[in-house]
This record gives C-alpha cells, sequence and structure tokens, in this order.
C-alpha cells in the first residue's frame, strides 16, 4: 500500500503478510504513508485501522550480501510500515511479528519507521502514531549488513529492532489505558546498533500509558570497534514516559554489546518513569558487556535526566 497523502480508513480487520519492498531505498515492506500538505500548517496521509491489524514476515530491503547482490539495497526503513511526516491510528489490537528490515549501509524500524520532516531543528511536518488497543511487537529486526559478510569490515549502523522514530510522535494508549509487548526483537549494525526494540531520537516523543513487558530484546554490534545502546530502549535528543498505571511494566532480559541494557539515554534525553499506587516499574535481568546501570544516562553537561516517581 502506497498512501499519496490521502485519508485511508479500514473498516475491517486487516492482516498484511508477506509482502516486500525491494530497492537501492526500500520503504515499507507492507505501506509506505506519504504526507501531503493541504495547508502551510496542515498535512495529509491519515491511515485509520478501525478493525484488528496484524503485519507478519513483511520486509523492507532484506539484502542478502553488502554490495555484490545484482540489486544493493543501501538503505531499508520500515520492515511493515514507513511512515514519512504522516498520521497512523491504531484503534483496537494491534500486533506486528517476524518483520525485517535489512540494509548494507543503513537500517530502521524492523517493524516501523516513523520520521518527521525536521529542518535546521525546527519541526516542520511531524509523523504521528496512536495505538488504543492492547499492542505487541515480536521477533522483528533491524540489520545492516557487513562488507561481504566479513564482520570485522564495514560502516553499517541500525536503528530500533520494532520501532525507529526520528522526531516522531508515538502514543500508546493516548485515550485508554492499553497492554503493550515488546518481545525479542533485535537490531543488529555493523559498527552501530541502537534500541533492540525502540530507538526515540532527535526530539521524539514516546509514551506508554497502562502496562507492558520488553522481554529479551537485544542491541548487537559486530565489528570489534563497533557500539550498540539500548537493550530495549535507546533515547537520545528525546524524551520517553513510561507511566504504569493499570499494571507493571516490566524489563527482562535485554542486552546490549556496549551499554544500557535496558534503556540507554543520552544527548539530553529525558525518561520519566511514573508508577500509580499497587503498581512498579521493575528492571530484571538485563546486561551490557561493559556491565553498567540497566537504565544508563549518558550526562551530557548534567542534561540528561531520568525521572522516578
Amino acid at each position: 500500500i502506497f498512501n499519496d497523502g490521502a485519508k485511508i480508513k479500514f473498516s475491517q480487520n486487516v492482516f498484511l503478510n508477506g509482502n516486500a519492498a525491494r530497492g537501492m531505498m526500500s520503504y515499507g515492506g507492507a505501506i509506505f504513508n506519504n504526507y501531503y500538505i493541504v495547508e502551510p500548517n496542515e498535512t495529509q496521509g491519515i491511515l485509520t485501522f478501525e478493525g484488528s491489524a496484524d503485519f507478519t514476515k513483511n520486509k523492507a530491503g532484506a539484502a542478502t550480501t553488502y554490495l555484490v547482490d545484482p540489486y544493493p539495497v543501501f538503505s531499508a526503513l520500515g520492515g511493515a510500515i514507513f511512515n514519512y511526516a504522516g498520521k497512523i491510528n491504531f484503534t483496537q489490537t494491534a500486533n506486528f511479528d517476524q518483520n525485517v528490515a535489512q540494509g548494507c549501509f543503513y537500517a530502521t524500524g524492523g517493524a516501523i519507521s516513523n520520521s518527521s520532516i525536521n529542518l535546521l531543528g525546527k519541526n516542520l511536518y511531524r509523523a504521528v502514531l496512536n495505538f488504543d488497543g492492547d499492542t505487541s511487537f515480536t521477533n522483528n529486526s533491524a540489520i545492516s549488513l557487513p562488507y561481504l559478510n566479513d564482520p570485522t569490515k564495514g560502516i553499517g549502523s541500525a536503528h530500533g529492532g520494532a520501532i525507529f522514530n526520528f522526531n516522531g510522535v508515538i502514543s500508546f494508549g493516548k485515550n485508554a489505558d492499553i497492554n503493550v509487548l515488546f518481545e525479542n526483537n533485535k537490531v543488529q549494525g555493523t559498527e552501530n546498533a541502537n534500541g533492540g526494540a525502540i530507538s526515540n531520537t532527535e526530539a521524539g516523543a514516546l509514551v506508554i500509558n497502562g502496562k507492558g513487558s520488553f522481554i529479551n530484546n537485544s542491541a548487537t554490534v559486530l565489528a570489534s570497534y563497533g557500539v550498540a545502546y539500548g537493550g530495549a530502549i535507546y533515547n537520545s535528543a528525546s524524551t520517553t514516559t513510561l507511566n504504569a498505571r493499570t499494571g507493571d511494566i516490566v524489563f527482562s532480559g535485554n542486552k546490549a554489546t556496549t551499554e544500557g541494557g535496558a534503556i540507554f539515554n543520552a544527548n539530553r534525553g529525558i525518561i520519566n518513569l511514573n508508577a500509580s499506587a499497587g503498581n512498579s516499574i521493575i528492571f530484571e535481568s538485563s546486561t551490557d558487556t561493559l556491565e553498567s546501570a540497566q537504565v544508563y544516562s549518558y550526562k551530557y553537561k548534567g542534561d540528561d535526566k531520568t525521572y522516578y516517581s
């Protein structure tokens, strides 16, 4: 599906399985949702799912060998969905399983890549995702390939095993508290990999309301000189807010090659961790190579903040 600035509403349940986008620049294995300027401060490009939505085994890129494949994939964005400054609403359950973004140089969002238009630090048109039903992301991956399959070579980076958010707004449970699951998602790069489940960057805003689990997600890097941060969540120059209001939010078994087994926060990013009475945000059994805290906040002039309440 390619939506070029229109308003589309799916009134029934939707199953998008086994689709692929393939080219040197590959965007959205199942859906590419593009913005359209209606007025100076208004855009279209709106998808609304009124029934349940299931995305399984969709692929963006899926190159096999770095620059040897007859049609090399340089960049792959959004294994299931690439949302470019548009808006997507999921009103019922949404499930993303075994989606892949795989490219030679750059791969983002094994399931979803959500990208705004930002010029010189100014938000021109923001990409928006709203999830108002229980949501799961399982077994998704964003992978950049090494040079000639030699893990000691290459300049590839990958971001967001399940979701990559660039300056966009993502809300889980905006209108009603929901249950969110991120399990067995992975991001793998040659020299750089961030956010086994979610990479939230460049003034992005991520909110989860309700309860949730981040289980066995991983951020790994192949080259010995490479770095991988945030086994579950990578937050850079952005704000991530977790509100445990109807149950616990649990981080368990997440892994990062370098730092932040569960969460890595950097570049003046803000992490808000809030739990209502009787609920908790729990960190257990998450690891990284440097054995740093499960929540690692890199201090840049003292401006990075993690708040607990």
